[in-house]
């Protein structure tokens, strides 16, 4: 469901609202066979998903501010940032002010899809507040930043994945860029979802954060089952350093890193069973039933553990919440068996 929700919101950020609705409607048909439409998070799905679908009208611009709008809509149309500056000194005056940017704000909601109009709107906020030449000052050497940036294979990677409009091409990709599934990718993708919600950038955050999602689970599912220990540690962080972001974007988001972290965790934990660490291994599945509490397998994993360590009392209670979860698991048999044959 996480996957097919990811999916969803991908679509609708950037416009294929018909892929989108397809994808809701896949993740609230799987919610439905699996019992699971009366959950919170999915009901907060189904709450989204109205919301997206229903009818937003774009407020016209006032009549009277039309001049006003001419004259930014003739800057951002300028052919290059030199004679942007110079238009914007010529018309300084009528430019450089809060009604221009609230005409520049009703621009873009009428034109979602105009990058040219938040670049702009950033442009002219910092032009506010420094003066006009070093605001361009300042852009010039973002620029100049960027043209750096694009040399680096990471950067070139994190370009590429922003155009990105379908599973497809998301695939297409991941397989072109594999630096998309390294660790100091991942956390440079973090920071700029950071920094664009810092900008109060909310739709590029959000889709910021859906691409993120899908690396990470990507990122998880390729490392599930050899864990390198420090890097896999380093993944875990990341995930957790996400969460307080997607808690004030979408609390979805969240919840899916969360049940993400629990995963990640299972695998190192599983890692750690494997070396006969097992007090390691029950300290690290517990920090993924912290994180993923509805989890029943890491109520499994522990109690296995439990019963290596002779710690019967917590073995028993880890099985009884396990059955509680997923009543129908193979593995409770073989732990409930384990379990007689050592009280007896």
């Amino acid at each position: 469901m996480n996957t097919w929700i990811s999916l969803a919101r991908l679509a609708a950020s950037i416009g294929k609202l018909n892929e989108a609705e397809t994808y809701y409607r896949q993740t609230f048909a799987l919610a439905e066979q699996i019992n699971f439409l009366s959950h919170p998070v999915v009901q907060g799905w189904q709450q989204e998903y109205a919301q997206l679908f229903a009818p937003t009208p774009t407020p016209p611009i006032p009549p009277e501010i039309q001049t006003l709008a001419d004259h930014l809509i003739t800057w951002i149309q300028t052919p290059d940032w030199a004679q942007s500056q110079a238009y914007l000194e010529q018309y300084a005056l009528s430019l450089l002010t809060a009604e221009a940017e609230a005409i520049l704000a009703l621009l873009q909601q009428g034109n979602p899809d105009n990058r040219a109009l938040p670049q702009h709107a950033a442009l002219l906020s910092r032009c506010r507040e420094l003066g006009i030449t070093a605001a361009y000052q300042e852009l010039q050497a973002a620029l100049a930043a960027a043209q750096a940036a694009a040399q680096d294979p990471a950067a070139q990677a994190l370009a590429a994945l922003l155009q990105v409009d379908s599973p497809e091409a998301m695939a297409q990709t991941l397989e072109q860029y594999p630096a998309l599934l390294e660790l100091p990718t991942l956390a440079h993708l973090s920071a700029l979802a950071a920094g664009a919600h810092q900008a109060n950038q909310l739709e590029i955050t959000r889709q910021l954060l859906t691409f993120l999602l899908i690396l990470l689970e990507q990122y998880n599912h390729v490392h599930t089952e050899q864990v390198e220990e420090e890097a896999h540690t380093h993944f875990i962080a990341l995930l957790q350093a996400i969460v307080p972001l997607a808690e004030q974007v979408d609390p979805a988001f969240a919840h899916a890193l969360n049940q993400l972290s629990g995963w990640a965790l299972n695998s190192l934990g599983n890692h750690y069973a494997a070396q006969g660490n097992h007090v390691q291994a029950i300290t690290t599945y517990t920090q993924a039933i912290s994180h993923s509490p509805e989890n029943a397998m890491l109520y499994r994993n522990r109690a296995g553990q439990y019963l290596e360590l002779k710690q019967y009392g917590e073995a028993d209670q880890d099985i009884t919440q396990a059955a509680q979860l997923e009543p129908e698991a193979p593995r409770l048999a073989q732990l409930r068996q384990a379990l007689a044959g050592n009280a007896d």
